[in-house]
């Protein structure tokens, strides 16, 4: 029994529209790992459809004993689940079954955001890092430890925690834990050894890139492993730096991050905290959730003592600038400024801070209005900063930016360069220029100033995403792809990057590579219907008509009127010689574009595969409508009419042919023959000869002319006038 499993294991397709368990039906693929896919869908057993999430176990292994055991696990570990679900701030387990040798878990679908958009976005022309400060750091750190000491009480350690497996849920803004490994963990855990018989228990690294600590790398997580990543997490969003730009001391082995941002003010209570929580060694780390939630909730009461005066005053301005009121702090910071001002003779340093003020107040008016798309109003107010602080670059940039959305190109490439002298190294004005310059059409320059960023800042994907771009419109593909891969890195889940991908790679006729990125692209968006195009075009490349053919119906599914896949679907039928179906397809195609004069032209040839000569001929026409100057259509036309005797057709459908393309022996041979058919022998030798004349040794003409001439002789003038 077991052996007849093993013989008939294989890994399920599973695509949008189909049920699973016979309840939950596939609406799209939400991503894929090493161990499994997951799925959004929708319960039909519920009236209102409700949606879930339904991950697929692959088990690694044929063997039906290690079937037998990840089943087993597969129980335990979903048994787990169900107990964990009842905490509000993690997903519920609905049910988790076995089907076809496949085992599957349905989980609540939470609706909201992951963490990790909220600390890195796309904002105008900026990648932008969002810090939080102290206090919110100690909130977020908390929420995410009381549902952590939730899990670890349960003798659960999640291995994966990071921004992405945290989801601000919509409805209540509060953070949800997802994906708990439970489908790696039974994946993991397989026997080997099948010649000894002797089980032995494997344990890979799971876990994410940055989060992840020594020890859960080498297969060994503790509860503090999980506490490692809590720590990577909080120093994440205190200093908005990126968990690659962490470093190891090399004296003391820990990871060295006090200095990441210079600008940031934190606490000694809190920089404990995350020295203890990310040490190297596990032991020295906070045992578990439990005793590293104590510890926050205490400095939770704690004053922040590292704070100077000067600091508390600085943030308080800004808040207040930022807010745009007069409140009675703000206007106590005024007073104290008069009276400095007055103990060094003068209000100087106060109408300095007043028109510090009204500039800052402009510019976050000017940003409003500009995120607003109020891009007029915007490009004012950046005037009016300009005009008491000229060397503003950060006003120069918005200007430049607003120009550039009124399609002022050129004056854009003016303020954009203004900024550029002013600070070098504001990487933003550099890409606003390059995408100005190549609105402009100067490609060149554009090139230019995008090296100048990439060069300057490796890890800028926003300027290799612009390089990418250009060098694809210039269709320098080779040059496209490595700027093309670097953004992939950054945007996983963006399938417009992948699709681009793939077609640098089709048309470097690469098509392996162009098949896999096609592929990616799906994988992220399911019924992304170009993607599913391409990838039956390269298909047709890797000579796999019959995949193609699969890849073509795809896109039609997700895209009916999808012109270009009907033809391809058809032409590939034509090609395997399934001309029925080849017929439909083509009916298809003209139908939803009755223009297209190559598939009435294919649809002429297919009938004529089929010996439907009228048929044929009438779709010929068809395409000479379309195309009247095309001799390759008169020709076929001509072959069709040859083919059901009306020779007088096939003499006028030649005689075009060879007017249009007078060198094109095969329509000469062709004329000859029909008016040999007709009775007209001296044109027939005409023709005939026409071939002779650069073909010499074609027997055909040579039998037809030679065939001509013994008629002509023998045909009365009587019957000559008869056949005229």
């Amino acid at each position: 029994m077991k052996s007849a499993i093993a013989n008939n294991y294989k890994i399920m397709t599973i695509s949008a529209g189909k049920v699973i368990g016979k309840r939950y039906q596939i609406l799209s693929d939400l991503g894929s790992g090493g161990f499994g896919k997951t799925f959004l869908a929708v319960d039909l057993y519920l009236p209102n459809n409700n949606r879930c999430v339904v991950k697929q176990l692959q088990p690694d292994s044929k063997d039906p004993f290690t079937l037998e055991t990840a089943r087993r696990l597969f129980q335990k570990e979903a048994e787990i689940l169900q107990q964990l679900g009842s905490n509000p701030q993690i997903p519920q387990l609905f049910a988790y079954f076995e089907e076809d040798c496949q085992f599957y878990l349905v989980q609540e679908y939470i609706e909201g955001h992951e963490l990790a958009s909220e600390l890195t976005y796309h904002d105008r022309q900026q990648i932008i890092r969002q810090q939080y400060n102290e206090q919110q750091t100690i909130a977020l750190l908390q929420e995410i430890l009381s549902i952590l000491q939730f899990i670890h009480q349960y003798n659960v350690i999640h291995r994966d925690l990071n921004p992405h497996n945290l989801i601000r849920r919509h409805s209540d803004k509060k953070l949800v834990i997802i994906d708990f490994g439970a489908v790696k963990q039974i994946t993991s855990q397989t026997i080997v050894n099948h010649q000894t018989g002797n089980q032995k228990r494997m344990t890979v690294s799971i876990g994410t890139p940055g989060y992840l600590p020594s020890e859960q790398a080498n297969g060994n997580p503790r509860f503090s492993s999980d506490i490692y990543a809590v720590g990577i997490i909080g120093i994440r969003v205190l200093t908005g730096c990126l968990v690659e730009e962490l470093k190891i001391d090399p004296k003391t082995g820990e990871l060295d991050w006090h200095n990441l941002n210079n600008k940031i003010n934190i606490s000694s209570h809190l920089k404990n905290f995350f020295d203890t929580s990310v040490r190297y060694d596990y032991r020295q780390r906070y045992p578990s959730a439990v005793e590293a939630l104590q510890v926050i909730q205490k400095i939770q009461g704690k004053p922040d003592n590292n704070l100077t005066i000067f600091n508390r005053t600085v943030a308080f301005v800004s808040n207040s600038l930022v807010k745009n009121t007069f409140n009675n702090r703000l206007k106590q910071f005024f007073i104290i400024a008069i009276l400095i001002a007055v103990s060094f003779g003068g209000y100087t340093i106060f109408d300095r801070l007043k028109q510090q003020y009204t500039a800052k107040k402009l510019y976050l008016q000017a940003n409003t209005l500009y995120d607003l798309k109020r891009y007029q109003e915007a490009y004012t107010f950046y005037e009016k900063v300009l005009k008491t602080q000229p060397n503003n670059s950060d006003a120069l940039l918005g200007k430049a930016d607003a120009l550039q959305k009124l399609n002022r190109d050129q004056d854009a490439l003016i303020n954009y360069e203004k900024a550029i002298q002013i600070d070098s190294k504001k990487w933003q004005a550099w890409l606003g220029r390059a995408r100005s310059q190549l609105k402009l059409g100067k490609e060149i320059e554009a090139k230019e100033s995008l090296t100048k960023i990439v060069n300057n800042e490796p890890s800028n994907y926003l300027a290799w995403g612009e390089l990418a771009q250009l060098y694809l419109k210039k269709e320098q593909y080779a040059e496209a792809i490595d700027p093309l891969n670097r953004v992939i890195r950054a945007n996983q889940n963006d399938p417009t990057l992948r699709y681009q991908q793939g077609w640098a790679f089709y048309r470097l006729k690469q098509y392996k590579n162009a098949k896999e990125a096609y592929e990616d692209a799906i994988n992220l968006k399911p019924d992304y219907n170009q993607a599913w195009y391409q990838k039956g075009n390269a298909l047709i490349q890797l000579k796999k008509q019959e995949e193609a053919l699969e890849a073509y119906n795809k896109a039609i599914e997700f895209n009916p009127e999808y012109t270009s896949a009907w033809y391809a679907k058809a032409t590939t039928l034509k090609t395997l010689e399934r001309y029925s179906e080849a017929l439909q397809a083509y009916e298809k195609t003209v139908t939803i574009r009755s223009s297209f004069w190559q598939a009435w032209y294919d649809r002429g040839w297919t009938f004529h595969q089929l010996k439907q000569y009228n048929e044929a001929i009438i779709a010929f026409d068809r395409a000479l409508k379309i195309n009247p100057s095309n001799y390759l259509i008169w020709y076929n036309r001509g072959n069709s009419a040859y083919n059901s005797s009306n020779y007088k057709l096939a003499i006028t459908s030649y005689q075009k042919t060879v007017y249009l393309q007078k060198n094109f022996f095969p329509a000469w041979l062709s004329l000859g023959n029909s008016l040999l058919n007709d009775r007209q022998y001296k044109e027939a030798i005409t023709a005939f000869d026409r071939v002779l004349q650069d073909n010499p040794n074609n027997e055909q003409a040579q039998q037809g002319k030679t065939q001509a001439e013994k008629l002509s002789q023998t045909i009365s003038p009587q019957e000559t006038e008869v056949v005229e």
